[in-house]
């Protein structure tokens, strides 16, 4: 939420357990362990990336993107 926030973006909060996504996170204690290891690692991974201005170095999406408009 902080980044988004920090990027200007409108934040709108929603409830994973209203989507149905607890549900589909596993059967038995190792598919819900495995879930919850990818999700934090992939999460850690991006908040990095952004802490340390990689991806802003990496990706031109958004300059790609305020092109498009200003045309």
């Amino acid at each position: 939420m902080r980044m988004c926030e920090d990027e200007g973006v409108e934040v709108v909060g929603l409830a994973a357990n209203r989507l149905g996504m607890l549900e589909q996170r596993g059967e038995n204690a190792a598919a819900i362990w495995e879930t919850r290891v990818v999700r934090v690692a992939r999460e850690a991974a991006l908040t990095w990336t952004y802490l340390l201005g990689i991806y802003d170095w990496l990706s031109d999406e958004a300059e790609q993107m305020e092109q498009e408009l200003s045309q």
